[in-house]
């Protein structure tokens, strides 16, 4: 980020919003991250603390605050358990974005956000064309997810298991449906978002016997 000033006062706004944690722990219980880990680092309550030091952090170790950041769902059960009711959904994003203004992007990743994710047809074309060829990217896990891992992608995904591309995409099989609000008289939508089209189509399916 090239205006230090700037940095800075956004830095204070972020400090003005967090004085109304309580460090109660409330989050601790319903964060699915902590569930998982154990780790202070990953509940609410410990990511408040870092964006709290926040200028420290960014000058001693940026590429590791981005990931302490990364490590939340934003889910929003943090936020709904707490007490004096911080907005830690938008406090997250806001320092998600300082980071980020401060490291720079990968150019991959720059390209992926701006040119493919932007434009909905070419991502899809896109995907249908990436899941037959992803065993050249990916290699199996062999955990009993059934996830894969990426290591030629690294640099912009970290060491991630993620599930694999599915080998038809929901909106292939099921179609789209574009109509006026008003007309047919339906009373449920099932919008199954960018994973539930492309990776986690069997939970998708499932919502729709539902």
């Amino acid at each position: 980020m090239g205006n230090l000033h700037e940095l800075a006062r956004r830095l204070m706004a972020l400090d003005d919003r967090i004085t109304a944690c309580m460090k109660c722990g409330m989050c601790q219980s319903v964060c699915p991250m902590f569930g998982a880990s154990g780790k202070e680092a990953d509940v609410a309550r410990g990511k408040l603390f870092l964006i709290n030091n926040m200028a420290h952090e960014l000058l001693k170790d940026p590429e590791a605050l981005a990931d302490k950041l990364g490590r939340c769902l934003l889910c929003g059960s943090c936020q709904a358990a707490c007490p004096p009711g911080v907005k830690i959904m938008e406090v997250f994003m806001e320092a998600r974005e300082l980071v980020n203004a401060y490291i720079g992007l990968h150019p991959v990743k720059k390209m992926v956000f701006r040119s493919l994710l932007a434009k909905p047809g070419l991502f899809n074309f896109a995907m249908r064309v990436g899941a037959p060829m992803q065993g050249l990217i990916f290699r199996k896990t062999g955990d009993a997810q059934g996830t894969v891992c990426a290591p030629m992608l690294n640099f912009m995904l970290g060491d991630r298991h993620i599930r694999p591309l599915a080998k038809k995409p929901l909106h292939a099989v099921h179609g789209a449906l574009d109509e006026p609000r008003r007309a047919g008289g339906l009373k449920v939508a099932f919008y199954p978002g960018c994973l539930g089209d492309k990776m986690y189509t069997e939970m998708a399916e499932a919502c729709l016997k539902v």
